[in-house]
C-alpha cells in the first residue's frame, strides 16, 4: 500500500504520476539534494492519501502539497492526552484534550489537572497515547 500517490503537470505540461510508500518519504525527497524531484512550482497537483478515495485532495502547487504533508508529519509526532467518557448508553467516547511535544509534557499536564479529572464524574479514564 502506498500512503501517497500524486500527479502533477511539469514545466512542459506533461502529466507526471509518482507514488510514495509514506508521506514522510515524499517530504524527505523534497528536502533532499536529489536532482530528479518535482519542482515546488509545478501546478495542478492531485494527491491520494492512504489509497482512500475519500482522502483525495487538489493542491495548486507541489509546494502546497509539501506544506500539507509537513503539517501531517508534525501532528503524527504529537503525544496526546485523551479522556474517555461514557455516553447515555454506556459506550466509551474518546476525546483528545491536549497534544504535547513530549511524553513528559503530557505527564505533567495530567498531573497538573489530576484533581480536575477526579472531580469530573463524567470522566471514565485519562491516558497518554504516543
Amino acid at each position: 500500500m502506498k500512503d501517497l500517490k500524486i500527479s502533477y503537470d511539469n514545466e512542459s505540461g506533461k502529466r507526471i504520476n509518482v507514488e510514495y510508500d509514506t508521506i514522510m518519504d515524499f517530504t524527505d525527497v523534497m528536502e533532499s539534494d536529489e536532482v530528479d524531484i518535482p519542482m515546488m512550482d509545478y501546478e495542478n497537483v492531485e494527491a491520494d492519501f492512504f489509497e482512500n478515495p475519500l482522502n483525495h485532495k487538489h493542491f495548486d502547487t507541489i509546494e502546497d502539497l509539501y506544506n500539507h504533508c509537513k503539517m501531517i508529519g508534525e501532528n503524527m509526532n504529537k503525544v496526546k492526552v485523551i479522556i474517555t467518557t461514557l455516553d447515555e448508553f454506556g459506550e466509551e467516547i474518546e476525546e483528545i484534550i491536549k497534544e504535547c511535544d513530549t511524553k513528559e509534557e503530557a505527564e505533567c499536564f495530567v498531573l497538573e489537572h489530576e484533581q480536575d479529572f477526579a472531580d469530573n464524574s463524567e470522566i471514565y479514564s485519562v491516558y497518554i497515547e504516543e
